[in-house]
């Protein structure tokens, strides 16, 4: 299998608003492919296709070798799902839920005792067992429902936006656990917002508004972005990144925590930061640095022109 997920020019529409806009993705097996982007961008609703949960309107797709719609239940009965919102039933234990996602594969009964004590060395919840799982933190609500999503053994794992909400320690424990699972062999598909963890996929596709902005390795995006990124520290950046954008017109200006980043694609001169910036924070500073992910995507979006910078 040369791809475990191949789509090719999908699209989706709600009424009158576009979800999918020829959206094609490929996913090697073996490796962990993101999809990144805010809410509303796209990304639940290519996992949803991908899980055959919906058709798309036109366009081609293909999941572990299989062609929709004919390979829907095969598809199914090997790919693990687990849903942005924790879907797993809070009244449980934890072992019931894994017991309850054990009947629901229709798996020998025999086999349980083996596959919970794998899924307990993995997960490191057995001192949790008899706790019901409404009662966990979320970083352990989490692992649960990774855990309910491995009891079948999938192939693919297809995981929205999995550590939303989530404590950042939680969290880099969570991708440790995606790492063991890639070593494994499994191929991964994972939504994000956040841009740490799109630096840990193997490829990774920037989404917006339904469409696919760019794509690759998250190092070489990086490494070919053909922009300049200056860091502007300034007096209230909140209130001064409308005048900066009056005097920067040609440029892409964002803000970036407590600062400003200006994204240019021409050397600008210290002089003419000067001149300009001077009237309103006399103690300001500009730096030039190293773009990252986020630099990158957030001057793809702006330069598409649909985005409130200001949030």
């Amino acid at each position: 299998m040369n791809e475990v997920i191949k789509t090719e020019q999908l699209n989706k529409k709600y009424g009158n608003i576009t979800a999918l806009s020829n959206v094609s993705i490929k996913a090697e097996p073996g490796k962990i492919i993101g999809l990144i982007g805010p809410d509303g961008a796209g990304k639940s609703t290519l996992m949803k296709i991908i899980l055959t949960l919906e058709k798309p309107d036109s366009g081609n797709i293909e999941v572990l070798g299989k062609k929709l719609p004919e390979g829907k239940m095969y598809i199914r009965n090997h790919v693990g799902y687990m849903p942005e919102i924790f879907s797993l039933y809070t009244d449980l234990s934890v072992e019931e839920n894994l017991k309850f996602y054990f009947r629901i594969h229709k798996m020998k009964n025999s086999l349980f005792e083996e596959k919970k004590e794998r899924l307990y060395k993995f997960n490191r919840l057995q001192n949790f067992a008899n706790i019901l799982a409404g009662q966990l933190s979320g970083g352990m609500k989490q692992k649960l429902a990774l855990s309910c999503a491995l009891m079948h053994d999938p192939f693919l794992l297809v995981l929205d936006e999995p550590t939303t909400g989530v404590d950042p320690l939680s969290r880099r424990e969570f991708w440790k656990m995606l790492g063991e699972l890639k070593a494994q062999g499994i191929t991964i598909l994972v939504s994000t917002p956040y841009m740490d963890e799109a630096k840990q996929c193997d490829y990774i596709y920037l989404v917006h508004s339904g469409n696919i902005l760019n794509e690759g390795k998250p190092a070489e995006l990086i490494n070919n972005f053909s922009g300049v990124i200056y860091e502007i520290t300034i007096f209230d950046p909140q209130k001064n990144i409308d005048n900066i954008k009056n005097i920067f017109k040609e440029q892409t200006i964002f803000l970036s925590g407590k600062y400003i980043h200006l994204s240019s694609n021409l050397k600008i001169s210290r002089h003419y930061f000067k001149s300009n910036l001077t009237p309103m924070d006399s103690n300001y500073s500009v730096a030039k640095i190293e773009p990252t992910l986020e630099d990158i995507f957030l001057t793809l979006i702006l330069e598409d022109g649909d985005i409130d910078d200001k949030q």
